[in-house]
């Protein structure tokens, strides 16, 4: 049976295409104006759906795109590849991930993992487009990975643009992705309470109801990091 994407993923893509439409161009001095959105979908809804009917919307528009999707772990790689091959057979895909034993660098779209392709940003080439799945993870901070990763794709097109994907558009330590120096606008978000309760009243999540278990936790003795979030090595 042919993929029909849901309601909702059919408005985030038609919102993404309307930011690029109305944002982006050139700054008075000449440098590129930074419109880089967020799409922010809560977590079981499918966003590896939006990204492959984007990316093969993208492509049947402008065929000459280049295109990375990037994230952090070897299972989201695989995830979102397979869902693009779903969406999509014959897209011309490769993947770059060294926990899957491959390093493909010049196929159109690359589903990557962030640590492997840092180390081989200039392999890869002009670039009009960055995916990132879990943006959230994506530090303010100018000496992490994906910065780095993004300022060097910025000198080969200066012009490259950055979605984000997340359930959460936050970040302990900074607050709204939008804060930071990368994400300028939310595109689409699903998150609220009125998202939620339409998702949830369609069937589309289900409830969450929590229950106590017998393993109980102590964590008074645990202390909290300079960004707010708990103590990893404690």
């Amino acid at each position: 049976m042919p993929y029909e994407p849901r309601w909702y993923i059919e408005e985030a893509i038609d919102a993404t295409f309307n930011y690029f439409d109305t944002h982006g161009g050139t700054n008075p001095d000449g440098s590129p104006v930074m419109a880089n959105p967020l799409i922010a979908m809560p977590t079981g809804t499918g966003k590896s759906y939006f990204i492959a009917e984007f990316v093969r919307r993208a492509f049947a528009a402008f065929p000459q795109t280049r295109l990375i999707m990037a994230t952090h772990i070897k299972e989201l790689i695989e995830q979102n590849a397979k869902r693009m091959i779903d969406v999509w057979p014959h897209a011309p895909i490769g993947i770059h991930s060294a926990g899957l034993k491959s390093r493909d660098v010049h196929q159109p779209i690359i589903f990557g993992g962030i640590k492997s392709m840092v180390k081989h940003t200039s392999a890869l080439g002009w670039r009009d487009l960055v995916v990132i799945d879990e943006a959230h993870l994506v530090s303010p901070n100018a000496d992490t990975t994906y910065q780095e990763f993004l300022t060097a794709l910025k000198l080969q097109n200066p012009y490259v643009k950055v979605i984000g994907l997340s359930a959460t558009i936050y970040r302990m330590g900074l607050g709204h992705l939008t804060n930071g120096n990368i994400f300028t606008d939310i595109a689409y978000d699903i998150t609220d309470i009125a998202g939620f309760s339409r998702l949830l009243a369609e069937g589309y999540l289900c409830p969450v109801i929590p229950k106590k278990t017998a393993t109980q936790l102590d964590i008074s003795n645990v202390g909290i990091s300079s960004t707010g979030d708990f103590n990893e090595a404690a």
